[in-house]
């Protein structure tokens, strides 16, 4: 049998990593079953880093959305100048 049985996760890139949760699990849990709970754990580590950075970039996303919309809304001709500058103050008016 040769390897890649969890598709290489041994060399994988930080970006990919975002999208192999379950390849991650897979690997944290077969660890736990081989005896090696203090690299199973590094391996719960990353996968609590991924999320924290998956909820922060969401909670900041759901505050600039408004903003990134009108503009790009802006810039296809869909929407004024003045609902940009709208949605920026509703954006200030949130954050404080």
């Amino acid at each position: 049998m040769s390897g890649g049985s969890y598709d290489y996760l041994y060399r994988a890139e930080p970006d990919d990593l975002m999208r192999r949760g379950s390849d991650l699990a897979a690997m944290r849990e077969r660890l736990t079953e081989l005896g090696l709970k203090d690299v199973a754990a590094e391996v719960r580590k990353v996968e609590a880093q991924i999320q924290a950075y998956r909820d922060a970039v969401t909670e900041r996303m759901e505050r600039i959305g408004d903003v990134l919309q009108a503009v790009e809304w802006f810039d296809s001709n869909d929407w004024s100048e003045d609902q940009v500058r709208e949605a920026v103050d509703r954006y200030r008016a949130r954050i404080g």
